[in-house]
């Protein structure tokens, strides 16, 4: 899902002297970082564009031929486990790192596509403002905006549940924040507001948090801990790809194509 970018090279992805290029070292050093740019590639979508249903119908559609069926609940779910990668992963080391918040408003940032229609580069105008405020809904309030509009739009063009989406924006935000406690950066209790997101059944306003819980932390046979999803992303839907291992729901793994 991601390229090897050698350090050295960091600045001219990241921009010259964006404090975003000290991230990419340690657990993140395989991740691509964002291209900084005012002007970007002539191919990059706008987040407007990419999220008009026309164009993001078009690009699921492109994204299916990679497998065997068209199931578009499923293709549309597997679809954001890239998109969820350019967004959530920068935007969290920023966050919990440098206390930055990355601009993900639609009309502020680009996505590049590969031939398949994968998400390939994320395009931003900036490295993100200093954190107006370190309460966790506050904190992270401008990528959930962004991550609401986006799955509002792929829940109606799919026909798949909110949850799911949802669930994968919380298993990969799960599995980020592990990465980022062995950040050379990282210092006791950076993670923490990070984690309520997950923690928390309620939101301040009293609303259901739709990252509530995603990954339950158990015990495996072998006496190891195991990450499993709580709810399935529908990958079992696609025969060449299967259920996620150890990782998938039990009522999913037992299923039959």
């Amino acid at each position: 899902m991601t390229s090897r970018i050698p350090l050295q090279q960091v600045n001219a992805f990241a921009g010259s002297g964006s404090p975003l290029a000290s991230l990419y070292v340690g657990p993140l050093a395989d991740n691509a970082p964002p291209w900084l740019c005012t002007m970007p590639p002539e191919h990059a979508l706008s987040g407007t564009q990419l999220f008009s249903p026309e164009r993001l119908e078009q690009v699921l559609a492109r994204f299916a031929t990679c497998f065997s069926v068209d199931d578009r609940r499923a293709v549309a779910s597997m679809w954001t486990k890239w998109y969820f990668h350019l967004v959530l992963q920068p935007s969290l080391a920023a966050n919990v790192l440098l206390e930055r918040e990355l601009p993900l408003g639609l009309d502020e940032m680009h996505v590049v596509l590969d031939a398949h229609g994968r998400p390939e580069r994320l395009c931003l105008r900036h490295d993100g403002l200093p954190l107006a405020s370190f309460k966790t809904e506050h904190r992270f309030a401008g990528m959930m905006a962004h991550l609401s509009t986006v799955i509002d739009v792929l829940a109606q063009l799919s026909g798949a549940a909110p949850r799911v989406f949802w669930s994968n924006v919380g298993s990969s935000i799960d599995y980020y924040l592990s990465q980022l406690e062995s950040h050379p950066a990282m210092w006791p209790g950076m993670t923490d507001a990070c984690w309520q997101l997950l923690e928390r059944r309620e939101l301040d306003d009293g609303q259901r948090n739709p990252l509530f819980q995603p990954v339950r932390h158990v015990t495996g046979e072998d006496g190891t801990l195991q990450r499993v999803r709580k709810l399935c992303c529908l990958r079992y839907l696609i025969p060449e790809l299967g259920d996620c291992g150890d990782y998938c729901p039990l009522s999913c793994r037992r299923r039959t194509h």
